[in-house]
């Protein structure tokens, strides 16, 4: 999919025509061409001219054709009896004759001939624009009519299987996991392509609302100020959908990996990985009580705040609040700039919270332990999801013969189907083997997932550290002690594994995804090597998960 070739830079402003303040503009009235703020509607201009007709920005429709948008429609503020003829490009206002003979003589200006060929340009770019993004939601729905079909086919095929698997089990077995296979990779090259699709959808649908409001304010100078950029972003390029080129990336799609940066780190290990609205991270050090605010500075990471918390987990609700477990009764939220916890309405008494994660419905699901948990566990362990003023939904803590679920429940997520997947952590040393259990919305167990006897032998146990769902659907589970990443279905049942030291990431820890869809991977530094604390953070660009 292409993209535009240039977007605006930065964001054209265009002012309250009343109070100048720079709030967002919300309303036209139609009798005075006055645009305006909210608050300027209400105070100022209602007050004054209350038979006027003011309408939503949202309703104006088709604007100005551009016919009355010109220098002769504008008095000179110093001459009132003369209208304009030329706009000064030295001091970037509009003149009269008699401001170009007395004070502006010698500037550089835009003629009223050189005006209208400016508009022509600019309200055909729009128009190109606008086929543009009709194209885009034709493609769209085009894509969305491709998966559906895909996904049709899919639940045919697989009742076919089970209806015929009698005798051959296993050979059944493995046609499903295909099965599977294609139809996640199809999932995934329509996500890809969609997501491509609606970041287009958003450029061009700002550049066209931005020329809608600067043809609606009829204000000469911010057209003239803000024309080359806005001409080079409507004359941007996007290249046609090839519908074929899908069906190629279908049916070769294979999982790959592909590190586009590494950052060095001054910690042990990032622990936790967390990135807020503001593209900044939070790497949680847990096994020392730091908290560290990061963001990028071109090829490196820059410390923005070291804060002193032991995190034992950490989550981003929807209202952008930060919720940490500190291993008490109730998570807090975090302050990154002030540096300061709070109590949040979350509470888990009598016992202690540990993991957390927030699901795509804005619940909340904390892993909580017994204040006096030791290994083997004796004391209870639970998965808790609340509702988000902190009232408790659902509990997860024994399987239907009345034995406990989990011995330490270490990691959280969910997919969008109502299935949460849960790193149980099943010694306190780390020597043990873990797994991973897929429990289902009406509180039952889907899977329990123990690693591959491939890769996962007695000398080197599955041993997750962190679990990350992705937006096709499939979970990916870091396997730290040898380097590996397992790709389940939302079933939780294996698709692939990869081994991450091909690409050069070793002892990898945490997982996140950034707000373009990569997935960065956090690293742990093997204790007592000359580089203890300088562990790594990689990001990646993916494709078949």
């Amino acid at each position: 999919m292409g993209t535009t070739h240039s977007v605006l830079n930065s964001q054209v402003h265009i002012d309250c025509q009343l109070c100048q303040g720079r709030n967002k503009i919300q309303w036209k009235c139609v009798t005075c061409h006055f645009l305006m703020c909210s608050s300027c509607k209400d105070n100022i201009h209602l007050r004054i001219t209350k038979d006027h007709h003011i309408i939503n920005i949202n309703d104006i429709g088709e604007l100005d054709s551009g016919q009355s948008f010109n220098f002769s429609d504008v008095h000179c503020i110093e001459h009132s009896e003369q209208v304009c003829c030329s706009y000064c490009r030295t001091c970037k206002k509009v003149v009269c004759v008699k401001c170009v003979m007395k004070v502006h003589n010698g500037h550089e200006f835009v003629d009223e001939e050189e005006f209208l060929c400016k508009k022509e340009k600019l309200w055909e770019g729009q128009n190109r624009v606008k086929k543009k993004l009709d194209e885009l939601c034709n493609v769209e729905t085009k894509l969305k009519e491709i998966k559906e079909s895909e996904e049709s086919a899919y639940s045919k095929a697989k009742l076919d299987i089970q209806d015929k698997a009698t005798t051959d089990v296993d050979q059944y077995y493995e046609t499903l996991i295909k099965l599977d296979q294609k139809l996640l990779s199809v999932n995934q090259a329509i996500y890809t392509e969609l997501r491509n699709i609606n970041r287009e959808k958003g450029k061009l649908q700002e550049i066209i609302g931005i020329v809608n409001l600067i043809r609606s304010s009829q204000d000469i100078c911010q057209f003239l100020e803000n024309f080359d950029e806005l001409i080079t972003s409507l004359n941007c390029e996007i290249e046609t959908f090839d519908f074929g080129q899908l069906k190629a990336k279908v049916s070769e799609a294979k999982v790959s990996f592909k590190v586009v940066k590494e950052y060095t780190t001054d910690l042990r290990r990032v622990g936790k990985l967390t990135v807020l609205s503001d593209q900044t991270l939070l790497i949680s050090e847990n096994t020392s009580d730091v908290l560290q605010h990061v963001k990028f500075k071109g090829p490196s990471l820059q410390v923005i705040s070291n804060l002193s918390f032991k995190i034992c987990g950490i989550a981003v609700n929807s209202l952008g609040e930060i919720l940490v477990s500190t291993s008490d009764t109730k998570l807090n939220m975090v302050d990154v700039k002030k540096g300061e916890l709070t109590v949040s309405v979350h509470n888990v008494e009598p016992l202690m919270t540990r993991s957390i994660h927030v699901t795509q419905d804005h619940r909340v699901i904390i892993g909580a332990i017994s204040k006096e948990h030791i290994f083997p566990a004796i004391h209870r362990s639970v998965v808790i999801v609340m509702d988000q003023k902190g009232n408790r939904q659902k509990e997860y803590e024994h399987d239907k013969n009345n034995k406990p679920l989990f011995t330490y429940p270490r990691n959280i997520t969910s997919t969008t189907n109502g299935n949460i997947f849960v790193i149980d952590k099943q010694m306190a040393n780390g020597k043990g083997p873990g797994r991973v259990v897929v429990l289902g919305d009406d509180g039952g167990v889907i899977q329990i997932y123990s690693g591959h006897p491939a890769i996962n032998t007695q000398n080197n146990p599955f041993k997750p550290s962190d679990v990350l769902a992705m937006s096709s659907g499939s979970i990916v589970v870091i396997d730290r002690h040898i380097s590996t990443i397992h790709i389940l279905n939302s079933l939780g049942q294996l698709m692939s594994y990869h081994n991450l030291s091909d690409i050069g990431i070793i002892h990898p820890y945490s997982l996140a995804l950034s707000s373009s869809g990569n997935l960065y991977i956090g690293c742990t530094c093997k204790q007592g090597s000359p580089d203890t604390y300088k562990a790594k953070l990689y990001e990646l660009e993916y494709y078949g998960i």
